[in-house]
């Protein structure tokens, strides 16, 4: 069963950086002053800019693919005309053909609706649908955040089997990481909310008995921990959404019981490799991961890690759970380096969670 815990006033949420693992974590928030360091994460950067204020910045975007620009979709976790929007100017035009590598440029404007960390994508279509072109960009709204009592909950979903992770893009969809029947499936929200007796549909087939964790980027493409098949899956949205037959990617290989999944601004995804007690990176490429991406190991040092989460400067956090410690890989310009400090934040008997608010500072809730 899933249930949401209303606030004392009401808004969507879409903004706060959530990540579940295990049992679902709720992440509880009160003022966040956050800041974004120049250069970190996406490939346009909007830094902090107050609730209700805008600036605009310029999207550098290099082809993957030769072909004819039909489209150009600015989306904020994968829903369009949310915070991220497309502005005037810009030398990327719809009609011009591009070869593979040629670049040009889109002007987009940050306009956060509420507090918290933001992730987004541009994109360049051809007629086809197909995306020839992608950026990501990422901001911080900074004013005040819904503090959640201990109130009212209300029943999401009673047909989801032993849901084990969950996520929620920019409409406010919620994706579920559940056991044995459908196992990845998305809760539909109505106007960004989810209604009374939503409508619940399975994404793709072909995961194993229980997938332990999902997650979804700025383009609103979904990655899934799919533990039993030892694999990293992503289903592509097409402009912005899952549709009813997604396309499944298989992301790499080697992994042992992967349990969780996180990505961050620029499209990178974090896995928790259980079985093989380490934290990897898989690292993306102009925004999204290519087919045969390169895989790397984040430092050493794990026993059974089950849950990554990412802030907004690019720190990444463990549950290194056989140790019962928190742990933080540290960022530097935004990324993981090839030797990274980890720092030890606390110790527990057991951590199967964590959540990172969007404040500069990296607050991890456990």
């Amino acid at each position: 069963m899933l249930r949401r815990i209303l606030a004392f006033f009401s808004f969507v949420d879409t903004g706060v950086s959530r990540f579940f693992c295990g049992a679902t974590l709720a992440l509880l928030l009160g003022v966040i002053v956050a800041a974004w360091p120049p250069g970190a994460g996406a490939q346009a950067n909007f830094g902090s800019v107050n609730v209700g204020g805008s600036t605009t910045a310029i999207v550098s975007v290099t082809f993957a693919s030769a072909g004819k620009v039909a489209n150009v979709e600015v989306l904020t976790q994968g829903a369009a005309n949310l915070d991220f929007t497309m502005a005037t100017g810009g030398s990327c035009a719809v009609g011009n053909s591009y070869a593979v590598s040629a670049t040009c440029t889109v002007n987009v404007a940050f306009a956060p609706t509420r507090a918290g960390v933001r992730n987004g994508a541009v994109k360049l279509l051809d007629s086809s649908g197909n995306w020839l072109a992608t950026g990501s960009v990422r901001g911080t709204g900074v004013g005040p955040q819904a503090a959640f009592l201990p109130g009212v909950q209300s029943t999401v979903s009673s047909v989801v089997s032993f849901p084990y992770g969950i996520a929620i893009d920019g409409g406010g969809n919620i994706y579920v990481a559940a056991h044995i029947v459908n196992p990845v499936e998305e809760i539909l929200a109505v106007n960004g909310s989810i209604p009374a007796s939503p409508t619940i549909v399975p994404l793709g087939s072909g995961y194993g008995s229980n997938p332990q964790s999902v997650a979804v980027d700025g383009s609103g493409n979904v990655y899934v921990a799919d533990t039993r098949n030892n694999a990293i899956k992503e289903i592509l949205a097409v402009n912005g959404s899952i549709p009813a037959s997604p396309t499944i990617k298989v992301l790499g290989s080697g992994f042992s019981y992967p349990q969780s999944v996180a990505v961050d601004g620029s499209g990178n995804v974090y896995v928790a490799d259980y079985g093989n007690s380490v934290v990897k990176e898989i690292l993306a490429v102009n925004g999204s991961i290519p087919p045969s991406p390169a895989i790397v190991t984040l430092g050493s040092g794990f026993s059974y890690p089950n849950c990554v989460a990412v802030d907004g400067s690019g720190n990444v956090f463990v549950a290194d759970d056989n140790h019962g410690l928190v742990k933080e890989i540290l960022a530097v310009n935004g990324s993981i380096p090839s030797s990274p400090t980890i720092n030890t934040l606390g110790s527990y008997y057991s951590v199967t969670g964590i959540a990172v608010d969007g404040n500069e500072i990296g607050r991890a809730h456990v």
